[in-house]
Formats: structure tokens, sequence, C-alpha cells
């Protein structure tokens, strides 16, 4: 049985909010302190929205609104250590990269999540 989603002014705001900054990653901190509300507040929602589909989280327990790119889970994600942006890698080469890491390594890749860390061209 899916559960329900309720439609609150908190999750509204907070879905504004991630859209407006859907280029970087945001923590939950940033999050409540952005828009004045309670930490488990905001970390319920991100979950139901992780569940959703519509936001990412990542290993560092960073999240980044992601809305309806359902390709979103099957490439790798590059991220500024500096400023914070994610670049998505979902160009042509992530299935040869997928094949090579299958045949040569005997390994299946499950890019959910998954970052490569960095400094983007703005920030060198």
């Amino acid at each position: 049985m899916k559960k329900a989603t309720y439609t609150t002014a908190a999750r509204t705001e907070l879905l504004e909010l991630l859209r407006d900054r859907a280029d970087r990653t945001v923590t939950a901190a940033e999050l409540a302190e952005a828009l004045a509300v309670n930490k488990t507040t905001v970390y319920r929602n991100l979950d139901r929205l992780a569940e959703e589909g519509a936001v990412m989280c990542y290993g560092d327990r960073t999240y980044q609104y992601v809305g309806e790119k359902a390709d979103c889970h099957g490439h790798l994600h590059l991220k500024c250590a500096r400023c914070g942006r994610v670049y998505h890698l979902d160009c042509g080469f992530m299935e040869e990269i997928r094949r090579h890491i299958a045949h040569s390594h005997a390994f299946t890749l499950q890019c959910e999540g998954s970052v490569l860390y960095g400094v983007c061209e703005n920030c060198r």
C-alpha cells in the first residue's frame, strides 16, 4: 500500500527551496534554518521526498532536488568540494564505464547517490 502524500505548508516551502537550490546539495540543518522550522520536520519531509524520487540523498547526508529526472539514479555525480555544486554525468560514456567495470572487474555499478568530489571550473 502506497503512503498518502500530504501537502503541508512546510513541505511546499521545502520543495520550493530545494528547487531554487537544485544545482547543489544542501543539508537538513541548512534547510531548517532557511525555513525556520524544526529539523525533525525537515528530515521527515526529505525522507518522504527521497522515497518518492524527487530528492536524492547522497552518502554524506546531503540532499538535492532531482524532480522528474527519472534517469538521475542511473549516473554518477560530480560535486565541487568548495561551492557544493553538483554536476550530473548523464552523458553517453556512462554505459562505457558500466561495461568496463562489469567486464574487467566483474562488478555491477550502482550509481544512485554516488558522488566524485573535486573542484569545479569556477572555484579553481
